[in-house]
């Protein structure tokens, strides 16, 4: 999916702020909030921008990113995810060594936290991420984002991204309003929910 495979599906956010930033400072902010920058061993989540031809090309000084006033990226996003039932098993047996050690009856919820925390951060340190490469296409004169894979979790990361960087609200238009965007006559729309029994 995306454009190094020749697809062309992409889905589509929006904002509102008016910005018009340069090249060079939007390479300068992409830079800023790049995977390799904001990376932290210890979550469980990581994302951030890249050049596209990631991972050959890794700096945004060097990379070509503005097309005619579009300009074009990627963000990385890794998960770790860790199996459920390997999980509770481990836990099982911490808990009973921490009693072996303590010489407790009873785990507190406290106790329960810690070894439950730190039994989740020595798993997710020696877990390998599943690693996605999303690639953006970004038009603020147009106040629209293209982006080539969404779940709730990446436009999390793309939302959080946008604010920080750029320091705009992205959202998910309304099938409405996209259904608007691509008709040749918006206002069938309108019509055909004011005939419809149901609301969208």
């Amino acid at each position: 999916m995306g454009l190094n495979s020749g697809s062309l599906t992409f889905f589509r956010l929006k904002f509102d702020e008016k910005i018009r930033p340069s090249v060079s400072e939007v390479a300068d902010l992409l830079q800023e909030w790049s995977f390799d920058k904001i990376y932290n061993d210890d979550n469980m989540i990581n994302y951030g921008f890249v050049p596209l031809g990631y991972p050959e090309n890794n700096n945004f000084a060097s990379s070509e990113i503005c097309f005619e006033q579009t300009y074009m990226f990627a963000m990385r996003f890794d998960e770790k995810r860790l199996n459920k039932k390997f999980f509770e098993i481990e836990l099982a047996e911490k808990k009973k060594e921490f009693m072996l050690q303590s010489g407790k009856n009873k785990l507190t919820k406290s106790d329960m936290d810690f070894i439950k925390n730190g039994l989740l951060l020595t798993m997710s340190k020696q877990t390998l991420p599943v690693t996605s490469i999303l690639e953006i296409i970004f038009k603020p004169e147009k106040n629209v984002i293209y982006i080539s894979g969404i779940s709730n979790k990446i436009f999390d990361a793309v939302e959080h991204l946008f604010k920080g960087s750029f320091d705009i609200i992205v959202y998910r238009d309304s099938i409405v309003n996209t259904a608007k965007s691509v008709l040749q006559n918006p206002g069938d729309v309108d019509e055909l929910i004011n005939v419809s029994p149901t609301s969208f």
